[in-house]
């Protein structure tokens, strides 16, 4: 539209100074002109949305996929929550979990306790013998997991998750519970997107694309912060799915704009990372209440999780074990 009206501008120039005939076929040539233009626009965003709908059906595939391969792999899993004390003092808390995933093909019952061992609490190493202990409890409930899963003939729950790319924080009380957000689906339905250009993420070659809400667009209760933010998604030009995000209330300034500064310095973050065997799991998810305070619904604290460190795995029973590569 600003096309057109820079071109009929023009043409207008055109009569005062050269005549009607000029005039008729520089008004003609604008008109062209402007329909190519829209034309153009509206090819770029059919192709934005082709993309978008691809980045869900390879994210559905890529959860089924590691879902499948979870179980061959143990993990990192750390938890981090800065908060500010009532001297305004940033204080920080954090675990480290080794997690054994269960491999599972059918629905079964989860609720023989945890299948983490704690490893470090607040920077500091939890005592061999007790992770010891954790891991012969683990091993025992991965053992009868693995029994009632042959013996289920329910399949595994169908995914519904769009790209999959989601995080959100819970805050629990004897009253009641509230969470703070995000899901890549919510924001593909709900925001209108722009590419912006190519970036490498994690040294590979990733489609960067801008959104912003749609005028008038409603979210749920807890991601209603995201009707006055705006972000960047990134996909995996090879693999064509979604594998970073970030977003940050509007009108917020940067001093860059590459994709890693945005990842330690917006607001909502969600990372992806490519395993060996190219199965994509979650890296990183944060949501950061004190740089961003008052914009995160009643989130007022810095919470971040991290998966890291995937190393294949087998439990043997006869030792009653968990043997690592």
């Amino acid at each position: 539209m600003n096309m057109m009206r820079q071109s009929l501008r023009f043409a207008i120039g055109q009569i005062v100074e050269y005549g009607p005939p000029l005039f008729i076929a520089t008004f003609m040539m604008a008109i062209m002109n402007a329909s190519v233009d829209a034309q153009q626009n509206q090819d770029i965003q059919k192709d934005i949305e082709q993309l978008l709908r691809e980045s869900q059906v390879t994210g559905r595939e890529g959860l089924q996929k590691y879902l499948d391969e979870a179980g061959n792999y143990t993990y990192k899993w750390r938890k981090i929550v800065r908060r500010k004390d009532s001297n305004h003092k940033l204080r920080e808390e954090s675990e480290v979990y080794e997690v054994y995933p269960p491999a599972l093909r059918h629905k079964v019952k989860m609720n023989r306790g945890r299948l983490a061992a704690l490893i470090e609490k607040n920077g500091k190493p939890v005592p061999a013998d007790r992770i010891e202990k954790d891991r012969l409890k683990i091993g025992k409930r991965l053992e009868s997991y693995q029994t009632d899963d042959q013996r289920s003939k329910e399949p595994r729950p169908e995914i519904t998750c769009g790209s999959c790319l989601q995080f959100s924080v819970w805050q629990k009380t004897p009253m009641t519970s509230r969470s703070v957000a995000v899901s890549s689906d919510e924001l593909i339905e709900k925001c209108d997107f722009e590419q912006v250009g190519r970036e490498k993420v994690n040294g590979r070659q990733a489609i960067r694309l801008h959104f912003r809400p749609k005028p008038g667009a409603q979210f749920g209760d807890e991601t209603g912060y995201l009707a006055g933010f705006e972000g960047e998604v990134w996909i995996d030009e090879k693999d064509r799915l979604m594998i970073r995000l970030t977003a940050s209330p509007q009108g917020v300034k940067f001093e860059r704009s590459d994709s890693a500064y945005l990842l330690e310095n917006a607001a909502v973050v969600i990372d992806r990372a490519r395993l060996g065997d190219g199965v994509w799991t979650i890296r990183l998810g944060r949501f950061d209440g004190i740089k961003y305070a008052g914009k995160l619904l009643w989130l007022d604290e810095e919470f971040s999780i991290e998966w890291f460190d995937h190393k294949r795995y087998q439990v043997d029973s006869e030792k009653e074990i968990i043997n690592k590569p």
